[in-house]
C-alpha cells in the first residue's frame, strides 16, 4: 500500500490536515507518513529535489464532489471490500460512478432506503437513535461530465443521484457488479456527459 501511495497522485487542498487527507483517501495517516518518509529518503539518496505526496496542487478544487453516507453495517462491508483489494475508498466510489454511467443497465435496487442482504436500513433512523458521530460517509471527486450525467440520468428516472449510487454500492457488495474499470484519477472519467448513458434502461 505504501508503494501505491508513493506512485499515486491526488489533490492536496490548501490548509488540509494529514488526517483529513487520510480520511478522504480511505487510508491510515501513518501510511501517508511512511510513504512521505520513503520518498524523502529516496530523494536524498539520489540527490534529487524532495517530492511531496499527491499533486501538491489545488487545481482540481472546482471539481464536483460526490458523498454517500452508508449505514454502519453496509460501511463495514464496504471497508472490508476496499481493504481486500488494497484500494482507497474514493477510487472504488469513483469507479462505480463511471461503471454505472457507462452502461444502460440500472442497479438492481434504486430507492430512498438501503435494502442490503434482505434487510432495510435508514440513515435517518441511525441518526435519530443517536449512535454517535457519523464516520460512515464515502466521498470522491468526479469529472464535470460524470457529475452532470449522473444528475440527468437520475432525473430521467425520477430519482436522486444518491439513490442510483446507493444501488451501485449494494450491487457491488452483494456480488452483482462483476469486473469494472478502476478510475484512480478524475481525468480517467469522461468530461463530456454525452459520452455516458444519460437515460439507461427502465
Amino acid at each position: 500500500m505504501v508503494d501505491r501511495l508513493k506512485e499515486s497522485r491526488w489533490v492536496v487542498y490548501r490548509d488540509e490536515a494529514l488526517e483529513q487527507i487520510a480520511v478522504r483517501l480511505g487510508v491510515r495517516a501513518e501510511l501517508l507518513q511512511e510513504a512521505q518518509r520513503e520518498l524523502d529518503e529516496e530523494a536524498r539518496r539520489d540527490g534529487a529535489l524532495p517530492t511531496r505526496l499527491g499533486t501538491g496542487s489545488g487545481r482540481y478544487d472546482d471539481l464536483p464532489a460526490l458523498e454517500i453516507v452508508l449505514p454502519k453495517v453496509v460501511f463495514r462491508d464496504w471497508a472490508q471490500y476496499c481493504a481486500s483489494r488494497d484500494l482507497p475508498h474514493a477510487v472504488v466510489l469513483r469507479s462505480l460512478v463511471h461503471r454505472l454511467l457507462s452502461s444502460p443497465k440500472q442497479p438492481s435496487w434504486v430507492d430512498g432506503k438501503w435494502r442490503y442482504r434482505g434487510k432495510y436500513y435508514s440513515i435517518c433512523q441511525e441518526r435519530h437513535h443517536g449512535r454517535g458521530r457519523f464516520v460512515t460517509a464515502v466521498a470522491c471527486k468526479v469529472s464535470h461530465g460524470a457529475h452532470r450525467a449522473l444528475a440527468l440520468r437520475a432525473r430521467h428516472h425520477r430519482h436522486r443521484p444518491s439513490a442510483l449510487m446507493r444501488g451501485a454500492i449494494i450491487d457491488l457488495l452483494e456480488g452483482r457488479a462483476g469486473t469494472f474499470q478502476l478510475c484512480s484519477q478524475v481525468n480517467e472519467m469522461w468530461d463530456d456527459p454525452q459520452r455516458y448513458w444519460l437515460q439507461g434502461e427502465r
